[in-house]
């Protein structure tokens, strides 16, 4: 029979692998030998919120410090799955107490940086990031996440510093390359930014934001063509992407293709499709492609929003003064 402490090394094991069942089977047994063990009980939860089952997952974390209040990663882990459920303040208060019970844990610094940026507090995002960099110095990823939140504060300059120390430590450091060429792009150096964006998805293929990005920069260069595939390309990966959809519904608007742009607008879903950019579009494919009185009227509920900037859009197209 296997102890509690191997089976929780193994778990941890299969988790870096990401074989994420086996993780779960092996923190499950050693939860059979001793069900009062937190650090399994924080495992457990750390998985099963990786697969949104999230009663299951705040249980078991929530019995974790139950059994050891001062337990950092529970707090850490804890706080990342109540902030993705919507209950921010209890989420930033554990991820506070994690770094207050262990201020030496570098994951819990880490994670306090990204959930700090991901509510718009960078400020705070920084801080931690900073703290968690004093332990690790050298660390590229933390470096990486030190640079969004200076590009956050629009301090560009500081942040691309950031990035470049962490590609020249590690060159195949893919989320530093996207988010250099992220950064190269809100300043407008576009061939910078497709080189680097380029970098990243090489090195990382399947991530999304970088891929947006690039479509960006590329339609920016007048590559509709490029644009185009890379914006189908991450359609692909992640079908739910509403905002890129519709940009990629604007483009073949754009190129004369009104059916392609409707057949887009069909698939997008939520509240996106509220918005006045989405009626405006939506008004302008229907006009284009044979329905003139069904974009029309769309057009012109929208042209009745006074401070709006596709408010004014509609106007102008129905030539409204």
């Amino acid at each position: 029979m296997h102890t509690i402490e191997e089976l929780l090394r193994a778990g941890i094991d299969a988790h870096g692998r990401g074989d994420l069942a086996e993780a779960m089977q092996l923190y499950q047994s050693a939860l059979e030998l001793d069900a009062d063990n937190a650090s399994a009980h924080n495992n457990l939860g750390f998985v099963l919120g990786q697969q949104q089952q999230w009663p299951e997952a705040l249980a078991h974390l929530r019995t974790a410090l139950r059994l050891n209040p001062q337990l950092s990663m529970a707090h850490s882990n804890l706080g990342q799955l109540l902030v993705a459920t919507g209950q921010a303040a209890e989420g930033i208060d554990h991820l506070e107490r994690a770094v207050a019970c262990d201020p030496d844990n570098i994951t819990a610094w880490d994670n306090l940086a990204r959930i700090r940026i991901l509510l718009g507090d960078f400020e705070g995002g920084e801080y931690a990031a900073i703290r968690a960099l004093k332990l690790r110095p050298h660390d590229p990823h933390l470096l990486t996440r030190l640079g969004i939140a200076l590009a956050a504060q629009k301090r560009v300059a500081e942040a691309l510093q950031c990035y470049q120390q962490a590609i020249a430590i590690d060159r195949n450091h893919s989320e530093a390359w996207a988010q250099l060429g992220i950064t190269r792009f809100l300043r407008n150096d576009l061939g910078s930014a497709h080189e680097a964006l380029e970098i990243a998805i090489a090195l990382s293929p399947h991530d999304t934001n970088a891929l947006r990005h690039l479509a960006l920069v590329s339609l920016s260069l007048g590559n509709r063509e490029d644009a185009i595939a890379l914006f189908e390309r991450l359609l692909a990966l992640q079908p739910e992407d509403s905002a890129s959809r519709l940009d990629l519904a604007v483009i073949f608007l754009a190129a004369q293709q009104p059916e392609v742009a409707l057949a887009h607008l069909a698939l997008i879903n939520g509240a996106l499709t509220e918005s006045s950019k989405f009626l405006f579009y939506r008004g302008l494919a229907l006009q284009q492609n044979g329905q003139p009185d069904l974009g029309n009227s769309l057009l012109q509920e929208l042209a009745k929003q006074g401070d709006d900037a596709y408010g004014e859009k509609a106007r102008k197209i129905l030539q409204i003064h």
